[in-house]
């Protein structure tokens, strides 16, 4: 399968609004936003505690809405990015940034959760379980934490077919 990105060039990738702006598009292709119960919603610049606005931010946040009748309110996290251009932190301050973000949300109360963390047209995959973040690489049929870093080229045919894989499990698999 040809990557839809393969065009883009290194000066597309450079910029971090434009590389988040391609994983919006591409989650919101997995996970359907809506306005009603149980519908995703895809959160721009989330913070890992609602009433907290200083501090931490996650790029995008996938969570489910949830009613109470009354009113509304977000499930735990599903998923969460965190996205820099390609001249942007590197992969271990990017998972840094994710697990000081997941760590502190994990204070309202335990969850586990995906997260994807992007720099420029390369992506990690990760998972958040029992308050530990570990990578993950595709190994036969599904996502397998691995110890070290493992990315992915969303430019890269062979690569992009990998991720679609990730995104699928993933979605086809919340916690």
């Amino acid at each position: 399968m040809s990557s839809p990105y393969a065009n883009y060039g290194k000066t597309f990738f450079s910029v971090e609004y434009r590389v988040n702006g391609v994983w919006n598009n591409l989650l919101s292709q997995f996970w359907k936003t809506g306005a009603g119960n149980h519908d995703f919603q895809i959160s721009p610049e989330a913070y890992p505690k609602p009433e907290d606005t200083k501090g931490l931010k996650a790029d995008l946040l996938i969570s489910v809405l949830v009613s109470n009748g009354s009113s509304f309110s977000i499930s735990t996290p599903v998923l969460a990015y965190e996205g820099k251009g390609a001249n942007g932190d590197e992969f271990p301050k990017i998972f840094d940034q994710l697990w000081k973000w997941l760590q502190e949300a994990a204070e309202l109360g335990q969850f586990d959760c995906w997260a994807i963390g992007t720099r420029g047209s390369e992506v990690a995959f990760l998972i958040w379980q029992k308050d530990v973040l570990q990578w993950l690489q595709w190994k036969g049929n599904q996502p397998t934490p691995v110890f070290d870093e493992f990315t992915y080229d969303i430019t890269k045919n062979k690569d992009w077919e990998t991720v679609l894989l990730f995104l699928e499990f993933f979605h086809s698999h919340p916690f």
